[in-house]
């Protein structure tokens, strides 16, 4: 029997991908450990091509899914489990296999260990899938996969901020709040380059765009800082469509919207 291979992204030291987002997909997958295997799949990301993905869980702070508020899989679950991924793209070509999860994952405390990578493929869904290594499990949990892909072009980016508009949020419990609710107008026509979420927001923003859908990203991803962080594709948001779910317990939180 022949020895799994490796194909891992490797880059120079100093070196980063600017992870620019244009769409996105938010796929809460149930994993069975006693299956060995999941596949995911969603019509809104089939023939897209994509960008990267990651997976989400929780730290030791409980943390839920976004629509159905059911318990996420922490950290802990998923390494216990030795979870890696296999994908090849609608050619036939191995994009990855055997990829460890600790490489695409970040958790709900900032620690930013997590690996850029660059897909920049259509992948074949019905040839990739999840894959569990543990022995003797039989553990069923939550765990959600974020998928940013693109459905035209990037459009010129640069990084100069030019203005802000800071949002507080007085929250009670876990809720959808509805962004024109706090904002009225004020996002109308902005070019948003880049969103930052305070350390203590526990939550998703779900936001529709004139460039299509960031289907509830979670306020993590909006908390990398510095070469790790992530930009927006100068995406106008709809205010009226788009919202805060909130999923922690923290009274006040804010997030700043920046173009």
């Amino acid at each position: 029997m022949s020895e799994p291979f490796f194909i891992t992204l490797y880059y120079p030291t100093n070196t980063h991908i600017m992870q620019i987002i244009q769409n996105s997909a938010c796929l809460v997958l149930t994993c069975n450990a006693a299956e060995r295997t999941v596949y995911f799949n969603s019509e809104i990301v089939r023939g897209k091509k994509i960008s990267s993905m990651y997976l989400f869980a929780s730290n030791a702070v409980e943390y839920s899914t976004p629509s159905t508020a059911e318990p996420l899989a922490t950290l802990l679950d998923v390494g216990a489990l030795s979870i890696s991924m296999n994908a090849k793209d609608i050619e036939g070509n191995v994009i990855v296999k055997e990829y460890n999860s600790n490489n695409f994952i970040l958790g709900s405390e900032p620690t930013d260990t997590h690996t850029e990578w660059d897909i920049d493929r259509v992948i074949d869904w019905n040839n990739t899938s999840f894959n569990f290594k543990a022995l003797n499990s039989d553990a069923v949990f939550k765990i959600v996969l974020i998928v940013f892909f693109q459905t035209e072009p990037l459009s010129a980016f640069n990084d100069e901020i030019t203005g802000t508009i800071s949002l507080p949020i007085a929250t009670d419990g876990e809720n959808d709040i509805k962004l024109v609710d706090l904002l009225g107008d004020t996002l109308k026509n902005k070019c948003i380059k880049k969103i930052v979420a305070s350390p203590e927001a526990y939550g998703y923003l779900h936001l529709v765009t004139d460039k299509g859908l960031i289907e509830n990203i979670p306020t993590r991803f909006l908390q990398c800082l510095g070469l790790k962080s992530f930009c927006f594709d100068n995406i106008k948001i709809d205010a009226e469509k788009s919202f805060f779910r909130n999923r922690g317990l923290s009274e006040n939180v804010n997030i700043t919207f920046q173009f």
